[in-house]
């Protein structure tokens, strides 16, 4: 350690990652990503994914249906766990930035995943969906691979994939145990334990304009999504994600992707037919198969989920790599790189417009509106978002969101506008 580090960073030193460190490209595959997360949330918020078959069939303009099924095949499942790649490869590449600067990088790690821990409690407690209270805990257990090399990283992550695969096996061979639990969980009080009619007058909290009635359904549901959370083994599917984005960040596949271009594209190609065979496969089987209880088709599918869904999110990710490439395919991207720039505030300024729009706290229009219109109204939204995300970066270094935590992570007020003298890194 130099006499610099052991007598205290400067605020230099010290300071996020600069303008200069940024990649370009994870920034748009995190634009992709959010994209992605919000037209998933969209049927979420406006209630369609709740309602019965007569009255989606009654709200259908004559796409739902076929909307539903490209919604299975490319989008359940494939973004959060690009998101969750692009967190490893964010850990890896923040670590690399404190071992150039001569910062202990850990305990600033696990500051940065506390105010992570706060705003997602804070989150979590207005939209069940919400995935910052996974990260910042999840996060944590990142620290002990941070000295790794990239394919003992690799291992363990398709270890963590593995499990997931392996989890259905474990929750059909103790279906009993899981009933009894998934009975408490779920029982409405007066003795009812099915699990869509606990669902069901849960919803009805989230058309009052009742805040206290509407945050007391919302921590109702988080109860049930917490459940399917771990029924599911979705836990391993983003510790799988995080262990294997901070083995690309540890590569630095960002920087060298044109080097091995044609090996991106064989696998793009390679991961793209598995992924999409089986997610088809997946969409086909999901509307046949109960998620619960636990049953052998339902085991066969969590197999096929732990090895289709990686692929195709990993396919998609090396195909927008590919495309960043070109001139042209940068100029169709670049709208993308804003919003995933400040990705914190994008994410839950989505969440701020599903409960105004469609909440009953709001403008009330949950349970009426198709996915078709709901799907377009995500693409309007999120067309604003990067408009509004890149008019405020010609401005300001961070979104301020991501300003506030990084306050918070460092210690200190940095500096906000652009230009303005003492800028960390600079």
């Amino acid at each position: 350690m130099t006499a610099r580090a052991a007598s205290g960073e400067t605020a230099h030193a010290i300071g996020p990652v600069t303008d200069a460190e940024r990649a370009e490209i994870l920034d748009v595959l995190r634009g992709f990503a959010l994209l992605g997360i919000w037209i998933a949330h969209v049927p979420g918020f406006s209630g369609w994914d709740y309602l019965g078959p007569a009255e989606q069939i009654a709200l259908d303009p004559g796409s739902d249906a076929c909307l539903q099924f490209l919604r299975d095949v490319f989008v359940r499942g494939k973004f959060y766990s690009l998101f969750s790649l692009l967190f490893g490869a964010g850990f890896a590449l923040q670590q690399a930035s404190a071992e150039r600067r001569g910062v202990a990088f850990a305990a600033r790690f696990r500051r940065r995943q506390l105010g992570l821990l706060a705003m997602g409690v804070l989150h979590s407690a207005l939209w069940h969906g919400d995935i910052l209270l996974t990260y910042a805990l999840l996060g944590l257990l990142l620290i002990p691979f941070a000295h790794s090399d990239p394919g003992r990283l690799l291992r363990w992550a398709l270890a963590c994939f593995a499990l997931r695969g392996a989890w259905g096996v474990a929750t059909f061979a103790l279906a009993g145990s899981i009933a009894s639990i998934g009975d408490s969980a779920v029982g409405d009080g007066a003795g009812g334990t099915d699990v869509m009619g606990s669902v069901g007058s849960i919803m009805s909290g989230y058309y009052s304009a009742d805040w206290t009635e509407m945050l007391l359904a919302n921590a109702r549901f988080l109860r049930v999504k917490w459940l399917l959370v771990l029924y599911e083994g979705r836990l391993f599917s983003i510790a799988g994600f995080f262990l294997l984005g901070v083995a690309l960040g540890k590569w630095r596949l960002h920087e060298s992707a044109m080097a091995h271009r044609r090996k991106l594209l064989r696998f793009a190609w390679a991961a793209s037919v598995v992924g999409l065979m089986g997610n088809v496969a997946l969409a086909l089987t999901w509307p046949v198969v109960p998620t619960y209880p636990p049953t052998p088709m339902g085991v066969i599918t969590n197999l096929v989920y732990a090895i289709a869904v990686p692929s195709l999110a990993l396919g998609m990710a090396a195909t927008i790599a590919l495309v960043w490439m070109r001139g042209w395919g940068r100029r169709i991207l670049a709208p993308l790189g804003p919003p995933g720039r400040m990705a914190l505030t994008t994410y839950l300024s989505q969440t701020a417009i599903g409960v105004g729009v469609f909440y009953g706290v709001g403008l009330g229009l949950r349970g009426t509106v198709s996915l078709a219109n709901g799907l377009a109204l995500a693409m309007v939204v999120f067309a604003m978002q990067a408009v509004l995300a890149r008019a405020w970066l010609r401005f300001y270094r961070f979104g301020p969101v991501e300003w506030g935590w990084r306050c918070f992570t460092y210690g200190r007020l940095l500096p906000l506008a652009r230009g303005t003298s003492g800028e960390p890194g600079r």
